[in-house]
């Protein structure tokens, strides 16, 4: 068993919460965990999370945004609180810290794995030629924006918002910090401009329908699918309503 040692409230749906005693002390980015709460004498269902650390970090963290039930009680956790955690598992980023050029898109809360990476590319000192893509509904769900800026000049990463809700966001963004900020959609002519398709490693996360229109996007453009990394962050089902007798039984 682990408990949750620290929470960081980024806004109203977004949390980031550090996870004590966990059952293991590496992983690599991009990795994820089975976590649970418990309920009582219970345990709730295990759902997924991105590890949003990075394993030089020495602590493991989840950033978590309300989206289903699991993720929107998560908003009101608090320090002391048990959890189960299982993993690492997978393998979404790995090898990318080798790559020499590297183009990451999320979108939301997608961006989790790719804080891990960046965080740990910038404690190695990585050399490679980065963009970073994030697209979100406005520049409130920005989350770590001055630690983006340090990791944009250390890296010499070019880092684009796309914020598709309101152009009002993007004058809120006060890009001013070697990030740029753009309105609407991360659509095809964004993605000529400003993401390396031809030479770079693309690794893509975001919510189901976001990866489905970027993939089409990707693959007009004609980028080479072995070059594609993907992952969904899909919110978990709302619980099975129980089992009723039929009327009369």
């Amino acid at each position: 068993m682990s408990i949750i040692t620290n929470v960081e409230k980024h806004n109203p749906w977004i949390v980031t919460l550090t996870i004590g005693d966990a059952p293991f002390t590496a992983w690599k980015p991009g990795q994820f965990v089975l976590f649970s709460v418990r309920e009582g004498e219970t345990w709730a269902p295990e759902h997924v999370y991105t590890i949003s650390s990075a394993p030089e970090e020495g602590e493991v963290r989840i950033t978590v945004k309300a989206a289903g039930p699991s993720s929107t009680r998560l908003q009101n956790a608090v320090p002391g609180m048990e959890v189960r955690v299982r993993g690492p598992m997978g393998h979404f980023c790995k090898d990318a810290d080798h790559q020499p050029r590297l183009t990451l898109i999320a979108g939301g809360i997608g961006i989790t794995p790719f804080l891990s990476l960046l965080r740990h590319m910038m404690r190695a000192g990585t050399k490679s030629q980065i963009v970073l893509l994030w697209a979100n509904n406005t520049a409130n769900d920005i989350i770590h924006r001055e630690e983006l800026a340090a990791i944009a000049e250390k890296l010499g990463a070019r880092i684009l918002h796309v914020l598709w809700k309101d152009e009002d966001s993007v004058n809120a963004c006060a890009c001013d910090d070697g990030q740029t900020c753009r309105s609407g959609l991360l659509n095809a002519a964004t993605l000529k401009e400003h993401a390396d398709l031809e030479h770079a490693e693309v690794y893509l996360c975001g919510p189901p329908e976001m990866h489905r229109m970027t993939m089409e996007i990707l693959r007009s453009l004609g980028t080479d699918p072995a070059r594609i990394h993907t992952e969904v962050m899909s919110p978990a089902p709302p619980p099975k309503a129980p089992a009723t007798k039929p009327s009369g039984a």
